[in-house]
C-alpha cells in the first residue's frame, strides 16, 4: 500500500519556508503538520489584499491507496479584516477550489478538500493565503496557477536550464560491438565496431585469423570461411550501413597475421610456427596495390588493405555518411598475454608508439582524411603502465607519454596522425566483494552497479574498487581525467570508449546503468562509445539504447544538444536533458530513479521558455520487462514546472513539445 502521509522533514520544511517567502525559522514541522509563525504585521502592511502564498507544496495522488494527510498550523490569526484561505489546485484540470477558514482557526486539514478534488493522475498544490472575505478573484488565481510546487519527503526536483547554449552530443556514442541484424534494427545503434582479440591477427587477404588465448591460439576461418580478400570486413561494413550505422574497422598493427585456416589447436605444435603459420604484416607495400594480392607470399600490407577498403566503399573513409573509421588494433597492453605466440614479451611504450606512427603515416598516404583511433587500451592499468611495460619507469604514465609523442609526431610530419584517444572501460567496482560486470543481481551488487556510472564524471563519488584503493586514492572521475590529459598533452584529440559494460545485461540494473552511461557520454563530450556484450541476455542494455535511439519504434531519438540539469541526490537519481539542433522546438529529458520505491519528480524549466504544452513519457522498468513502454501524455500547466511519477527502478524519457 502506498500512503502519502506527511512526515517530519527539514528539507520539506525549508522548501515550504522558501516558497512562502518566510525565514526558515518561521516554519517548523511538528507532529505531522507544518507550523507557520509569520510576522503578520510585516506580511500584511500597506498592501490591502495580499497576493502572497504562505505555503506552496504539491504532490500527485495517482497510485496512492490512501489520501494525503497534511496539516497546517499558525500561531495566531491575522488582522480580522483579512481572512485565511486554503486553496487546492488541480493542475491537470487547470482549476482551483477554495476553502475559507474561520478567522479564529489555528489549524486546518487538507483531507476534506483532497477528497473533494481527488482525480487519479492530477497534480495538486495547496496554498495558504491572505485575502478578503469574498473568494479570491481570478487575478489571484492566475498568480498561483503555475507556481513552483514543492515535494513530499523522498521526492526530487530537477531544474533544466533552457537558457544555456546546448553542447553538441556526438551521434557516435550510441555504438555496439557484436549485435544481430534484428537487434540492430530495433536498437538502431549509431556505430558498429568490428574488433576484439581475434582481429589482431586478421589477414585481410584470406580472412584467416587467430584469437590467441581466447580460442586455443588456433588459426582458423571463424571470421569468414570465404577466401575473397576482405570479405569478413565487407560483410560487417555492409551490415553496419544497412542498420544506418557508421563502421569502426580494426587495422592489425602488431606485426604478424594468420597465414592459414587449418585449425588443429595451438599453432605452437607446428615447428617454426612463426614463419610457417603466420605472415608478416607491414605498414607500407612500397609498390603498386592490388585488390587481389598473392595470398601465399610472406607479407601482408596495411596500406594495401586500406586501399581495398577505400576502393570497395568509396568516400566512406573520407567522411561520407555513414562513414568508416579505423582502429589501430586492439588492447596492445595485453598482447603478451592474449597473443603470446606472436608477442612473447611485454610490449614497450616506444615499440607501440613506433608501430602506430608508421602505420598511420603509411595509411594517410592512401586516404589523408581517415580518422584513426588509438591506443585502444584494455583498462586502467593499461592507461597507467601499458600493463607493466619495460620502459614504464622511464616514461611515466602511459597515456600522458602516448599523447605527448602523438603531438610530437604531428610536429615532425606536418600532419595530425591520431584523431581519437580510444580506451576500454570495464568497471572494477564491487558490491560485497563481487565485481559488477558479471550477472550477479544481489542487492549489494545491484547498488554498486547503479552507482558505478558516477565514476565517469562525479568528482565527489568514490567507488569500492582496487582502483580507488590502490591507484587514485579517491574518485576515479574518468572522463574529466582523460580529457584533462588530452588538453594538457595533445589538444584537439577526441575521446572514445570502444568497449565498456556494466554487467547484468538481462536485468533492470544493467539497463539503468547503461542508460546512465549513455547520458554521461553525451553530456561529458565523448566522441564515440561501443557496448561490448558480456551477458548471454543483453535485452535490458539494448532497451536502454532504444530509449535514446528508437523510443517510439519509429526512430524517435534523444536530443543532440546537451542542456544542464541540476538535482541534489546523485545516489538516488540521474538526469540528462537535450534540445534538438533541427529546431524542432522539442526537449528530451531522461530521469533515472535508482531506488526500489516510486517517486514523484518536480521538473522545473528555467530560462527562456518555449511554450511546451505536453510531455510524452517512455519508460524502461522491471515492471515492463526489457521494453520501452509509452505512457499517457502529460498536459503541462501554463507555468514553468510540472510533476511526473517515476516508477521504482526505472528510466523515464520525457519528450516535451
Amino acid at each position: 500500500m502506498r500512503s502519502a502521509a506527511f512526515a517530519d522533514s527539514d528539507r520539506f520544511k525549508d522548501a515550504a519556508a522558501f516558497e512562502a517567502g518566510l525565514p526558515s525559522s518561521a516554519v517548523s514541522a511538528e507532529g505531522g503538520a507544518l507550523r507557520f509563525s509569520p510576522d503578520w504585521d510585516t506580511a500584511t502592511s500597506g498592501s490591502g489584499m495580499q497576493d502572497v502564498a504562505l505555503a506552496v507544496y504539491g504532490w500527485s495522488l495517482a497510485g496512492y491507496d490512501s489520501l494525503p494527510s497534511l496539516g497546517l498550523q499558525w500561531d495566531s490569526a491575522p488582522d480580522p479584516a483579512l481572512r485565511v484561505w486554503l486553496g487546492l489546485a488541480n493542475f491537470t484540470a487547470d482549476r482551483w477550489d477554495w476553502q475559507l477558514l474561520p478567522g479564529s482557526a489555528s489549524t486546518a486539514s487538507l483531507d476534506p478538500l483532497a477528497q473533494h478534488l481527488r482525480a487519479d493522475g492530477a497534480v495538486y498544490a495547496a496554498v495558504l493565503l491572505l485575502g478578503p472575505a469574498s473568494a479570491p478573484d481570478p487575478l489571484l488565481e492566475r498568480i498561483f496557477i503555475g507556481s513552483p510546487q514543492g515535494l513530499l519527503p523522498g521526492d526530487i526536483k530537477f531544474t533544466v536550464d533552457l537558457s544555456a547554449e546546448g553542447q553538441p552530443i556526438s551521434p557516435l556514442i550510441y555504438g555496439v560491438n557484436g549485435i544481430s541484424a534484428d537487434e540492430a534494427a530495433s536498437a538502431r545503434p549509431s556505430l558498429m565496431r568490428f574488433g576484439g582479440n581475434r582481429w589482431t591477427a586478421y589477414n585481410w587477404e584470406t580472412n584467416a585469423s587467430n584469437a590467441g588465448s581466447d580460442w586455443f591460439h588456433q588459426n582458423d576461418g571463424y571470421i569468414s570461411e570465404s577466401n575473397l580478400p576482405g570479405q569478413a570486413v565487407r560483410e560487417n561494413v555492409e551490415a553496419a550501413f544497412s542498420a544506418g550505422a557508421a563502421a569502426l574497422v580494426t587495422m592489425p598493427i602488431q606485426g604478424y597475421v594468420a597465414a592459414d585456416k587449418n585449425g588443429g589447436g595451438d599453432v605452437n605444435q607446428t615447428p617454426d610456427y612463426l614463419n610457417v603459420r603466420f605472415r608478416q604484416n607491414l605498414p607500407a607495400k612500397g609498390s603498386a596495390f592490388s585488390l587481389t594480392p598473392e595470398p601465399l607470399d610472406a607479407f601482408v600490407y596495411q596500406d594495401e588493405f586500406l586501399n581495398w577498403l577505400d576502393t570497395t566503399f568509396p568516400g566512406k573513409l573520407g567522411g561520407a555518411e555513414p562513414q568508416i573509421l579505423v582502429s589501430l588494433d586492439n588492447e596492445p597492453d595485453l598482447w603478451h598475454s592474449t597473443h603470446v605466440r606472436i608477442q612473447p614479451d611485454p610490449l614497450s611504450y616506444d615499440s607501440l608508439i613506433s608501430k602506430s606512427i608508421a602505420s598511420m603515416l603509411a595509411m594517410r598516404a592512401v586516404v589523408p582524411e581517415v580518422q584513426f583511433f588509438g591506443a585502444v587500451n584494455y583498462g586502467w592499468y593499461g592507461y597507467e603502465t601499458l600493463q607493466d611495460a619495460p620502459d614504464a619507469g622511464a616514461h611515466g604514465q602511459f597515456l600522458d607519454y602516448y599523447l605527448q609523442q602523438m603531438a610530437a609526431a604531428e610536429s615532425t610530419h606536418g600532419q595530425r596522425l591520431l584523431n581519437v584517444l580510444d580506451v576500454h572501460w570495464y568497471p572494477e567496482a564491487q558490491g560485497n566483494g563481487v565485481r559488477i560486470t558479471g550477472d550477479d543481481t544481489s542487492a549489494a551488487v545491484v547498488e554498486a552497479r547503479l552507482q558505478a556510472p558516477r565514476s565517469l564524471w562525479d568528482g565527489s563519488y568514490t567507488e569500492d574498487s582496487w582502483i580507488t584503493q590502490w591507484s587514485t586514492g579517491g574518485p576515479i572521475y574518468l572522463l574529466p581525467r582523460l580529457q584533462q590529459k588530452i588538453a594538457q598533452h595533445y589538444p584537439g584529440t577526441k575521446l572514445a570508449l570502444t568497449e565498456y559494460n556494466y554487467g547484468a545485461g538481462g536485468h533492470i540494473s544493467g539497463g539503468l546503468a547503461q542508460a546512465d552511461a549513455l547520458g554521461a557520454f553525451g553530456r561529458e563530450g565523448v566522441y564515440a562509445a561501443n557496448i561490448w556484450p558480456l551477458s548471454a541476455d543483453n535485452s535490458y542494455i539494448h532497451a536502454a539504447l532504444r530509449l535514446y535511439r528508437n523510443h517510439d519504434g519509429s526512430g524517435g531519438s534523444f536530443g543532440d544538444l546537451s542542456l544542464p540539469v541540476i538535482w541534489d541526490d546523485y545516489a538516488g537519481y540521474s538526469a540528462y536533458g537535450a534540445a534538438y539542433s533541427a529546431d524542432s522546438g522539442a526537449l528530451s529529458l531522461l530521469l533515472i530513479n535508482k531506488q526500489n520505491q516510486a517517486r514523484t519528480a518536480l521538473v522545473e524549466l528555467s530560462g527562456a521558455l518555449s511554450g511546451f504544452s505536453a510531455a510524452q513519457p517512455y519508460t524502461l522498468s522491471s515492471a515492463g520487462g526489457a521494453q520501452v513502454q509509452p505512457g499517457s501524455t502529460i498536459s503541462l500547466p501554463a507555468g514553468n514546472s510540472f510533476n511526473v511519477e517515476l516508477p521504482a527502478m526505472s528510466a523515464t524519457l520525457l519528450v516535451l513539445e
